[in-house]
């Protein structure tokens, strides 16, 4: 099996088509980091990289900032500017400065490093060439840093007539005219013309540019030095541009689209035309782009293991790497590595690569996708190619015994109407306020419904097999849904009530049964804006906000999720849960809306607390640097465990001194940990949150930090230096650090710092 990554270029939508293995004698068989931006290039220069390692450029500078300035040359001002930056990120950032890049492409998702990588070209290039040619107009510093030039043109002239001052020079096929932009302090040189906002131009042209991206289309730039032969291309032309100073010949370029059956005619013209070339950058063709072009066929063919996926197999082909889903992917934006993406999945889809991951079945990218790929549904089923499952295991807990006695009181009221299932799962952990207000809502308003029974038997301590599902598990998840089937015949219910999308999503997917959202019962009572997520979406409802809140997750692929704080009602269990916030149906506890006190607990930022709480446990590992070198030695005489049992208290009795005196500084955190204390339920829910953060942190970057310290520690013997070169040493410490904070010990330390 070879791994490769697919670019934007027709060379990555051509290789689907035959067996990819043969590209390996053109590639670079050396395993090697390669730094990436969105794929959105359109050279395949990527593809000559065997089994590469896709590492994401920075974007930011060291100091944080998004730019530099560094000097004047050639007429430019350069800056330093982060080489993963976007251009459309960087002309925002730039904004405030009145400056622009010299040169920037016409679609603007592309990143500045792989822009300068390829010897990239663009709006601007009719002065400024390609980035790379006599003049350096960019630059790559080093993999995180480019040094771009930029220009202050905030107002162009239009002219129908070329001019030696045009800054850019851009086609417009479909019209057969060339319009010339130069910058508006020529105008006593050129004469009148249209004068033209430089911002309201780049949001024309892209967005020009983007409805070029559509269904069953392939976008394509085309340069070549003489026009003539350009338009003669089978591709529908859309916008174009002119190459003429620092360049080592005039040159025409062409970007449009093709239909993907007639990909095989842009082929064929491209090989009758050997001196046009599908890329606007400056690079020849490479033998692996010829070998493609010979190579490519019509026909698409489902690889035999992906039949029982052949639908979405065949939706992922139309993917071209566009990069519109990154910005709404959370999977991405969280870890920044291309391959957890949408476009990294699909991308390893079609080079035949199978060990997919759980997803959190975000539906926004969906929305953002211009070809309509069911990225959802494709992350649904991805998991359930990998033989080697990313097992999940959510928690469930048992209800209190306040609900088995609605449940009776319910029994009770309602004997005339039929039985339903009300299964609990995991919002008896996440969500058990909601659990109790959707029973008191029934007890109220059970006369009242139309269609819905209010005799319930509670389901819990079961899993509706949500957390199998995810993770490609499909048989265990029918084993879980199963349960749920037997119970419902055996108390001889008639529906199932859940009070989650993702349990009743499952059910229906596998039940041969549709089950009940819980919300639809309560949803003509309800006036407030409600959040729904994605699992909702994808079972039709539709809400204010679709915000992924990456379901009960606090890390993914070692990358910490952000805790959001929202002040709006949700129906979810694991958004109400991150959320820190209140479910649709726990505005149904006692019937009334929630007191002043109330409210400050449902305002409490979880992200606040949790940031306190990391920063103590790391200040008080490094302050133990001594003690624990100390330490080490008894290594030798009672093995792994028993060092970490010794150090543990080491650290933990730091880590509660450190948090109570940081937290004391913060007078209004310590009101609401004060208020909070009072609702014990709640308390424990914070505690265990905090806690499965701590489980899941990367201290991966601290464990080496300490273990140098340590090494450099007076106080490490000489006989315990080699133990802590060990694998075994760095596991020791991680799981330390992760076992310093438990409940009692939080629950402490609460309580002396609101009561001190």
């Amino acid at each position: 099996m070879i791994k490769l990554l697919l670019d934007s270029s027709i060379f990555s939508r051509a290789i689907i088509t035959f067996d990819i293995s043969s590209l390996k004698k053109f590639m670079d068989v050396d395993e090697k980091e390669v730094v990436v931006g969105n794929l959105t290039s359109m050279s395949g220069e990527i593809l000559s990289y065997l089994n590469p390692k896709p590492i994401k450029a920075a974007t930011k500078l060291p100091d944080g900032s998004y730019y530099k300035i560094i000097g004047k040359k050639y007429g430019m001002t350069y800056a330093e500017v982060p080489a993963g930056l976007t251009f459309e990120e960087l002309i925002e950032k730039l904004k405030s400065e009145n400056l622009f890049p010299a040169i920037f492409p016409l679609y603007l998702k592309g990143t500045i490093g792989g822009f300068i990588s390829t010897n990239g070209s663009g709006f601007g290039s009719y002065k400024y060439g390609f980035v790379k040619y006599k003049i350096p107009v960019y630059e790559l510093k080093d993999k995180d840093t480019a040094i771009v030039g930029l220009v202050n043109y905030s107002e162009l002239i239009e002219l129908d007539q070329e001019s030696p001052f045009a800054w850019s020079a851009v086609i417009f096929p479909t019209e057969n005219v060339v319009k010339y932009y130069v910058p508006s302090f020529y105008s006593s040189l050129v004469g009148k013309g249209k004068v033209v906002s430089l911002e309201k131009l780049i949001n024309d042209i892209y967005n020009s540019v983007k409805s070029i991206l559509k269904r069953d289309y392939i976008p394509v730039c085309l340069r070549a030095s003489e026009y003539s032969v350009l338009i003669q291309s089978p591709i529908e032309s859309k916008l174009g541009y002119i190459i003429n100073y620092n360049s080592p010949s005039k040159f025409y370029v062409i970007c449009g689209n093709i239909k993907r059956d007639n990909l095989d005619k842009l082929f064929d013209f491209l090989k009758k035309n050997p001196s046009v070339y599908p890329f606007p950058s400056l690079q020849e063709y490479k033998e692996i782009h010829k070998f493609i072009l010979s190579k490519y066929k019509k026909e698409i063919k489902v690889p035999k293991n992906l039949e029982k996926i052949k639908s979405q197999y065949l939706d992922a082909v139309q993917c071209i790497n566009c990069g519109l889903c990154l910005d709404k992917c959370l999977a991405y934006t969280v870890t920044k590595n291309i391959i957890y993406s949408p476009v990294g999945k699909i991308n390893r889809l079609l080079t035949g690569v199978m060990d997919f991951e759980y997803c959190f079945g975000c539906k926004n990218d969906d929305d953002y996708c211009p070809v309509g790929i069911k990225i959802s549904e494709l992350t649904e089923v991805l998991p359930q190619l990998n033989k080697y499952k990313d097992k999940i295991s959510i928690p469930i807990d048992t209800v209190p015994s306040r609900l088995k006695e609605l449940e009776a009181l319910l029994d009770s009221k309602y004997k005339s109407y039929p039985v339903y299932l009300l299964f609990v799962g995991c919002a008896a952990k996440y969500d058990p306020l909601g659990v109790e207000g959707f029973m008191n809502f029934l007890l109220e308003k059970g006369e009242e419904l139309k269609g819905f029974s209010p005799r319930v038997k509670l389901l819990d301590n079961e899993c509706c097999g949500f957390d199998k599902y995810i993770s490609g598990d499909i048989d265990g998840a029918n084993s879980d849904v199963s349960k749920i089937v037997d119970i419902k015949n055996k108390l001889g219910a008639q529906k199932v009530y859940f009070l989650c999308p993702e349990g009743l999503y499952v059910y229906n997917s596998l039940s041969g049964d549709k089950g009940i959202l819980a919300y639809e019962v309560i949803k003509p009572y309800v006036k407030d804006k409600v959040y729904l997520g994605c699992w909702a979406k994808k079972l039709g409802f539709e809400g204010e906000e679709h915000e992924c809140a990456g379901l009960l997750f606090t890390s993914y692929k070692g990358a910490q999720l952000p805790l959001f704080k929202k002040n709006i009602i949700t129906i979810c269990p694991f958004s109400t849960w991150k959320f820190s916030t209140q479910s649709v149906y726990s505005l149904f506890n006692k019937g009334e809306k929630l007191k002043a006190k109330d409210k400050v607990i449902f305002e409490f930022s979880d992200q606040l607390f949790t940031d306190y709480v990391i920063s103590s446990l790391k200040n008080s590992v490094l302050a133990s640097v001594d003690d624990i070198a100390d330490k080490t030695i008894n290594w030798i005489m009672g093995g792994k465990n028993y060092f970490i049992l010794l150090i543990i208290p080491i650290i933990r009795k730091r880590f509660s001194s450190l948090l109570i005196s940081s937290l004391s500084e913060n007078k209004e955190l310590v009101n609401s940990l004060k208020t909070l204390s009072e609702n014990k339920l709640l308390m424990e829910d914070k505690i265990r949150k905090v806690i499965d953060i701590i489980n899941s942190y990367n201290f991966t970057e601290l464990v080496s930090d300490l273990i140098v310290r340590i090494s450099n520690s007076p106080r490490l013997e000489y006989e315990a230096k080699k133990i802590i070169e060990s694998e075994d040493y760095k596991k020791a410490l991680e799981e330390a650090i992760k076992k310093v904070i438990i409940d009692r010990v939080l629950e402490d330390t609460i309580q002396e710092v609101i009561y001190s």
